[in-house]
């Protein structure tokens, strides 16, 4: 339960404040920012998707909590950092599952909250550290399953390595055309 009351105050934090990340080094452009962060108040709350509200409720909920688990999240982000950073002395790229199972059907355009949750329950878990500490990121297709569905392959390089990112993901992709 810690964990959910995290990521949901996380999640409302990232909304509340424009989408903008705490406690990384990463960029943010502050017109998306500030675009992104006049959109979601009192007024417009309503008209946001199901699950967003979900998102924000069930972070004000952990807020109104006593313990402040955002505040414990961030003071992990060091260790985190300093757990990646130990790997890429190791290797130039590391490569995981996009998401933890195959491609999902889309729940229907009127789906219900839960429809909408069950769809998407899980596939943030294998990005979310690498979105937190700021390294760079792609997905990138590569194989399909028996059903045919496609299978991504997320590719991470240390911070600050953008470039030597996408080279690698374009070798790979040439290499398996």
């Amino acid at each position: 339960m810690n964990d959910l009351k995290v990521c949901l105050d996380g999640l409302c934090q990232q909304l509340r404040y424009g989408g903008s990340s705490f406690g990384t080094d990463t960029y943010y452009p502050i017109d998306l920012s500030e675009t992104f962060k006049s959109r979601i108040n009192s007024k417009t709350v309503t008209s946001l998707a199901p699950l967003v509200q979900l998102m924000l409720y069930g972070g004000e909920m952990a807020d109104g909590q006593i313990e402040d688990y955002y505040g414990r999240a961030q003071n992990m982000i060091p260790l985190v950092k300093k757990a990646f950073e130990a790997a890429f002395k190791e290797v130039d790229i590391l490569a995981l599952p996009t998401v933890p199972f195959t491609a999902r059907k889309l729940p229907p355009l009127k789906a219900n909250i839960k429809e909408q949750i069950d769809s998407g329950v899980g596939a943030g878990h294998n990005d979310g550290p690498f979105n937190i500490i700021g390294c760079p990121a792609i997905s990138i297709p590569c194989k399909l399953d028996e059903g045919q569905k496609p299978i991504g392959m997320m590719l991470v390089a240390p911070f600050g390595q953008d470039q030597q990112l996408l080279d690698f993901a374009y070798a790979y992709e040439r290499m398996i055309a």
